[in-house]
């Protein structure tokens, strides 16, 4: 209705921001989240052209967003990465270019190579900013970003702080597609630490895990392209975790199955890692390796 309405009126002063709404907030809740990068390359192009230069510089680090998290290769994502930054530098959007930064650094490090910021202290002094200026949407993307980080590189304390201090924090994000991830990175850590410990969650874990639960198992009725497997993964280590080992073994193959179908790839190796280690702690190894080996 709004890009209809948009067309309708010639509001072509308004288009940049329309697009970043239904791109950066709606989108991802109504179809597959990969098909909402249009609008936000849309907002970037027209953002430009009508000189509303700052949801031109929001549509692009959303953009950018976007693309890491339907599981582009990391090194396409760098390539798309570096093409955008002379445009981007050329906005004079501050801000938006220090986030953009601070994530090219993220996927630059689980790449093997080395960022655009220079040092931990530039890193501190960028983020300092943002908390000096109560910036609570970078402050909570960049916690998110240092979650998914701590995860990855297999610091999964560093992984839950981060999670608990973006959930403190979550509502400056509301609509974007980092609620989702943030549900599921922290379920990730806390599943793979208990797996890793072989000790149960905590009751507080636990809880948190069942939370995340009832909220995928919402988002993946909207879109099932989107979500459906993050849901069955927690679905799958919940009752992994309630020791109910026939039930998340049928959940942990559907979840890797759905990732893969839907073109998830980097959390269809997050979840078979996973389901790698559940088989495994069931004596069941050539299952486990057969799933640790989709991992790589």
């Amino acid at each position: 209705l709004a890009l209809k309405l948009l067309e309708k009126y010639g509001a072509d002063e308004l288009k940049a921001k329309v697009y970043v709404i239904i791109g950066g907030t709606v989108h991802h809740w109504t179809a597959p989240v990969k098909e909402g990068l249009k609008y936000l390359l849309e907002s970037y192009t027209i953002g430009i052209e009508s000189g509303d230069y700052s949801f031109a510089a929001y549509g692009i680090t959303s953009y950018m967003y976007a693309l890491f998290f339907i599981g582009t290769p990391f090194e396409k994502v760098i390539e798309a990465f570096d093409s955008f930054m002379p445009g981007l530098e050329k906005l004079h959007q501050k801000s938006c270019l220090q986030e953009y930064l601070l994530w090219f650094d993220l996927v630059s490090g689980l790449a093997g190579r080395k960022g655009k910021v220079p040092g931990e202290a530039d890193k501190s002094a960028i983020v300092q900013q943002w908390r000096d200026a109560k910036d609570l949407n970078r402050l909570c993307i960049h916690e998110i970003g240092e979650m998914i980080s701590a995860y990855l590189n297999g610091r999964l304390g560093d992984s839950l702080e981060s999670g608990q201090r973006a959930e403190k924090i979550l509502d400056a994000v509301m609509g974007q597609v980092f609620i989702s991830q943030h549900c599921f990175y922290q379920s990730l850590a806390l599943v793979a630490a208990a797996f890793r410990s072989g000790r149960s969650p905590s009751r507080g874990n636990m809880k948190s895990l069942c939370t995340g639960m009832k909220k995928m198992k919402k988002w993946s009725t909207l879109v099932p392209e989107n979500y459906r497997h993050q849901y069955l993964f927690i679905a799958a280590g919940v009752d992994a975790l309630k020791k109910d080992m026939v039930q998340a073994a049928i959940l942990f193959e559907s979840a890797v199955n759905a990732a893969a179908e839907n073109g998830f790839v980097h959390d269809e190796a997050m979840i078979a890692e996973l389901a790698g280690l559940f088989r495994l702690s069931l004596n069941d190894a050539e299952t486990g390796r057969m799933y640790l080996s989709r991992s790589f």
